[in-house]
């Protein structure tokens, strides 16, 4: 097999290779069980599934192969599936089929499905969710400005709350009445991106966390603590932080300026290629959105003991009272880090993380197979769940704070004045609140005015190493950068 011939996971238990719209498919021992053809059309947003030339395969295969094959158009927001001649019996297919309409209800719907020589053929449509939150609607309401009320009533649709935009420096009031004066937006019409997440991410959701978190943000709220937490309600609470810190819009502009840079600076690094001046790289929103929703689902992964849901579960656990002459804000970006054990250590000349990334460009450097390499970094590697020290804030009502840190010796916890800071700098474009007051917002702006737009800041690029051309052409090694923020 050749080294071109990536082969990849497909499902628990088969792998591919993918080779244009030419999918080959492998057993748990990479022997080849057949190919077939895979085309989105991402015009017409349908996905088709053709020209199946398969030998030696089984019918629990074919089914696994089914199973987690329909998943894949769903994430890439096809509203379409067409699949030709499937050689599996339509008894077995009906199974699968059974599985996705009950879990998807009237969003997957059966269009045709036929009998053929060769195989089954099926027509399938798939309604994807328009309005997609990437705030939990119920997380925004522990903030709203006119809670007793809404509460009193019974309506949480009533729910409203103030919402400053900071690339303008004002306060949002679309139709400026007298609602929107007094309590601020319907909770209902902020925090959201129209086809934001696929059908899958969407029902997964809504099925778990956004089900499980409601009744602990009570608990905690209503008895002022975390000791009352059992040990299964820390380890959803924790899933519910990774998930609302990897959520949101901000989290995929992350993404997508870091495929930008990087895409710009390997052309930079390939002047063999015909380029026109000016160009910009663009990235496909499908494939964005499939990368950002799977990037969500590989950190809700518990099964590996070294996952980061077990890291941040054994962090020691803070609730921070703002009191009542102080308030805590939220934004459309809630989950924020800090590293204060870090910051100690470096102004002690102890740049561990320097050091570190220092001992891995230099035995990069004594790689014979490395021509060139680029480093995707941020301004802070400090501040990443990664990291020893990192401190992990999330405000759940303008009261309580919870902080998860990895405790180390000289951790010094942020005031909320500090936390509010770091809100308002993280944001990527609206701050919450149950007050109209953002004084303290626009004195934090004024200082740093760089944070107002945080289009391209994400990312930074730099190259680690450059050689000279072997044989026409440069060679590359794939570099981990969470392996450049480890101690």
């Amino acid at each position: 097999m050749s080294e071109e011939r990536e082969i990849k996971r497909f499902s628990v238990n088969l792998y591919c290779i993918k080779e244009g719209d030419k999918i080959t498919l492998l057993d748990r021992q990479y022997n080849e069980l057949g190919n077939y053809i895979q085309h989105f059309d991402q015009e017409k947003k349908g996905f088709f599934l053709s020209d199946y030339e398969f030998s030696n395969i089984s019918n629990f295969q074919l089914q696994e192969y089914l199973m987690f094959q329909l998943q894949v158009p769903i994430a890439v927001h096809a509203v379409n599936i067409e699949i030709d001649e499937l050689p599996l019996k339509l008894e077995l297919i009906n199974q699968v089929l059974n599985i996705f309409k009950k879990e998807y209800e009237n969003n997957f719907s059966i269009e045709n499905i036929e009998e053929k020589s060769k195989g089954v053929d099926i027509k399938i449509k798939i309604t994807q969710p328009k309005r997609t939150h990437y705030i939990q609607q119920a997380y925004l309401r522990n903030f709203s400005s006119n809670k007793a009320k809404w509460v009193s009533d019974n309506k949480r649709k009533k729910a409203r709350i103030f919402v400053f935009d900071k690339t303008v420096g004002k306060l949002v009031n679309i139709g400026n009445t007298p609602s929107e004066i007094n309590y601020g937006q319907k909770i209902e019409n902020i925090a959201f991106e129209e086809y934001f997440y696929s059908l899958g991410l969407e029902k997964f959701i809504a099925d778990t966390l956004e089900k499980e978190i409601p009744p602990l943000f009570d608990k905690i709220l209503n008895k002022k603590t975390l000791g009352i937490l059992t040990s299964n309600e820390k380890k959803t609470f924790t899933k519910y932080l990774i998930l609302t810190w990897n959520r949101p819009t901000e989290a995929r502009e992350v993404m997508k300026e870091a495929y930008e840079k990087g895409l710009m600076t390997t052309i930079e690094m390939n002047p063999d290629l015909e380029i026109p001046e000016n160009a910009e790289p663009v990235i496909n929103e499908d494939f964005l959105r499939f990368q950002h929703e799977s990037q969500i689902f590989r950190f809700l992964d518990e099964d590996d003991d070294n996952s980061l849901i077990n890291r941040i579960f054994n962090f020691k656990w803070l609730l921070i009272d703002a009191k009542t002459q102080n308030f805590f804000y939220t934004s459309d970006n809630p989950v924020i880090f800090y590293n204060s054990y870090y910051e100690k250590q470096k102004s002690k000349g102890n740049d561990f993380i320097a050091k570190d990334r220092e001992k891995i460009l230099s035995k990069l450097k004594e790689d014979k197979n490395v021509g060139e390499g680029m480093l995707l970094s941020s301004d802070h590697p400090d501040r990443r769940p990664v990291v020893k020290g990192v401190e992990i804030y999330f405000p759940i009502s303008p009261r309580y704070c919870i902080s998860l840190v990895d405790w180390q010796k000289g951790f010094k916890r942020l005031k909320v004045n500090q936390i509010n800071k770091q809100i308002t700098l993280d944001a990527n474009k609206y701050i919450y609140s149950h007050q109209s007051d953002f004084k303290k917002v626009r004195e934090i702006l004024k200082s740093h005015p760089e944070m107002k737009a945080k289009k391209g800041k994400r990312s930074i690029v730099k190259r680690i190493l450059r050689e000279k051309k072997r044989e026409g052409k440069f060679k590359f090694k794939a570099i981990n950068p969470k392996e450049l923020l480890k101690e």
